[in-house]
């Protein structure tokens, strides 16, 4: 089967809301379907609140999330084919009632520089969210992350230090990226380059976790407002506030803490321009 950008498509199409009913004529294959199809996706990051930000999106009337949460479709971290996708829509975009905005969270698709490309093309009009904290906090989570889930038996110090060679070997066959990319997951800037390319700016919207935590409705009726769905929708997870534990047994010393805060300030600079935000927030 030839894959999506091998494929000489020929599409017609008509909308009803956000069904499309289409022929597309490929290499000596026709494929005809009716189905829903996302119009957006959150695509990262790890260990950023994205889960909270699912549910917030999710209770609104006029949104559709791709479901279960967990696991993630993780559709695009390879490269698809049009029978793929149709299977993919299938499988999780069938029953979408009269939602306008349609959408499924993997937060994987940021460390996938290709499937920038692959999701335009499949979708052209698709939009995508990205949630980012602060990447030395962000980093400390995906460490204590990976030692609950078996993936981890190095103090933190000791692990953040052994990542850089620990990179350069294969990552286990079970997991979609490698589980002790604390540091390296956090540098923002240049995991966004390929979608910046691939999509309008228009078409990408940055979500921050300090300003979801600290004004939760402005910040989720701005991206309801992205969505181009009813921004006043007060969500029920909204009065959830985002907590998550923390470890007081095994912690970087101030020393310590200040040489990796050090590491990620050129990409939060660059990141901060991109987005004409000060991050002087996540330098301490």
């Amino acid at each position: 089967m030839p894959t999506l950008a091998e494929s000489k498509r020929v599409t017609l199409h008509w909308r009803h809301s956000t069904q499309r009913t289409h022929i597309t004529q490929l290499t000596g294959v026709l494929v005809s379907s009716s189905l829903s199809e996302p119009t957006f996706f959150i695509a990262g990051a790890q260990r950023c609140g994205t889960t909270w930000l699912y549910h917030l999106l999710d209770e609104h009337p006029d949104i559709f999330m791709a479901k279960p949460v967990r696991p993630e479709p993780k559709f695009f971290t390879s490269e698809p084919t049009s029978t793929s996708i149709n299977e993919y829509r299938k499988k999780y975009f069938a029953n979408t009632g009269k939602a306008t905005a349609i959408g499924e969270k993997s937060t994987t698709y940021i460390e996938v520089p290709q499937a920038a490309h692959w999701m335009r093309d499949a979708f052209p009009g698709l939009k995508l969210i990205f949630l980012l904290r602060h990447p030395l906090e962000r980093a400390i989570s995906n460490y204590w992350f990976s030692r609950e889930n078996g993936f981890e038996t190095e103090p933190l110090a000791r692990a953040f230090e052994l990542e850089s060679e620990r990179l350069g070997q294969t990552k286990p066959e079970n997991v979609s990226t490698h589980p002790n990319a604390y540091v390296h997951r956090g540098h923002y800037a240049k995991f966004l380059e390929p979608y910046y390319a691939a999509f309008s700016a228009a078409s990408i919207h940055v979500v921050l976790l300090d300003d979801l935590v600290r004004n939760t409705q402005a910040a989720i009726s701005n991206t309801y407002q992205f969505l181009s769905v009813r921004a006043d929708f007060r969500p029920p997870s909204m009065n959830k506030a985002f907590n998550e534990s923390v470890r007081a047994d095994d912690v970087l010393t101030p020393a310590e803490t200040a040489r990796w805060l050090t590491v990620f300030h050129e990409s939060n600079t660059r990141l901060g321009e991109r987005l004409g935000r000060d991050l002087a927030m996540w330098e301490q």
